[in-house]
């Protein structure tokens, strides 16, 4: 069970956790996540067949940050509760996957970048893999970034009384744009342990 379902499926859903809940801390939520998932996936799988694995976890991390960053300004900039513009957007970055993608299934193929991905993404230790590893370390530099950075606790007084951090010279939507931009980093992480483990 460790080995198997606790180490592989668990720590994915964990990080997209830790993403949605700095998101929610803020004051915010994106409910185009599961399309944004499929998104970042594709764009990581194609990085990584045209330039090699190094250059698809960057693009793969990338396109996470540009999709919430765009939906972050949708937000922010309309005034449109996030609710309401992350639902929308979720069927855009949708017909985005299919665009670029077709309705044909993605996979990188055999080679150095596969081995070099699983090796780093779906390492069997025996009775645990690596997505657990990159759950601990992802989790523990979110809570430090949480609790024991000044960014941090811009987030949680934005989400708290963003008039009243404004008070005291935070930029709310400054701040906004930060959390979802957190956000769609570790939601395009999130989509390149799926993409590489199955």
């Amino acid at each position: 069970n460790l080995s198997g379902a606790i180490s592989q499926a668990i720590p994915v859903l964990a990080i997209l956790g830790l993403a949605a809940g700095i998101l929610m801390i803020a004051g915010e939520f994106d409910l185009s996540l599961g399309f944004a998932l499929t998104f970042n996936a594709i764009i990581f799988i194609r990085a990584v067949e045209a330039f090699g694995w190094a250059v698809g976890i960057a693009a793969g991390i990338l396109s996470g940050v540009f999709v919430a960053l765009v939906n972050g300004l949708i937000v922010v900039a309309t005034k449109i509760p996030s609710f309401i513009a992350t639902l929308g957007m979720s069927f855009f970055w949708g017909g985005a996957s299919i665009f670029i993608n077709g309705t044909t299934p993605a996979m990188i193929m055999e080679g150095e970048d596969k081995a070099a991905l699983e090796a780093l993404f779906t390492q069997d230790f025996g009775s645990f893999r690596a997505q657990l590893i990159w759950l601990l370390i992802i989790g523990v530099g979110t809570w430090f970034f949480l609790h024991r950075h000044r960014l941090g606790n811009h987030i949680f007084a934005v989400g708290g009384n963003p008039s009243a951090a404004k008070a005291i010279s935070i930029n709310p939507s400054r701040v906004k744009l930060m959390a979802f931009a957190i956000f769609g980093a570790l939601v395009g992480f999130a989509s390149i342990l799926i993409a590489v483990r199955t």
